[in-house]
């Protein structure tokens, strides 16, 4: 399976019947107020996220794999690491399944400065001894200081 695409947004529907997906809000840019207390520290903030990522087979089989994602910050140390399986035997007429869409859900987005954060996207199959960066989505975090 080869990433065709991935993107950040607030949140998505998808029809199970039709499959569609739809996307709402797309976030390029985050703006958060946080404490005088918390500046320079890790914090996270209640800002919903969902990273959604279509992959095809391209006419090929369906094989197993695995989504690695990290999220870095401006310093590029790791906040976010994590990792999703895509299983064959989780899709009913698996030999159908042409396109598949992953989706995760990220409830509080984690902070420690201004600047740019980067989502890493990294794929690995069963095979494959180590996981090849597929996709990066650059979010820009701009800080403000509750008075």
């Amino acid at each position: 399976m080869k990433n065709v695409w991935s993107i950040l947004c607030n949140h998505s529907l998808k029809d199970e019947e039709s499959k569609k997906i739809s996307i709402i809000n797309i976030v390029d840019s985050i703006g958060v107020i946080i404490n005088n207390d918390q500046i320079g520290q890790k914090t996270f903030v209640n800002f919903p996220l969902e990273l959604i990522s279509c992959w095809s087979s391209f006419g090929d089989n369906f094989n197993n794999f695995t989504v690695k994602i990290e999220l870095l910050d401006p310093q590029k140390q790791v906040l976010i690491n994590t990792k999703l399986d895509v299983k064959k035997e989780n899709y009913k007429n698996v030999n159908k399944v042409k396109n598949i869409t992953t989706n995760l859900s990220i409830k509080s987005f984690p902070v420690d400065g201004a600047g740019m954060y980067i989502f890493n996207i990294s794929q690995k199959s069963d095979n494959d001894k180590s996981f090849k960066l597929v996709s990066q989505i650059p979010v820009i975090v701009d800080i403000q200081v509750a008075k």
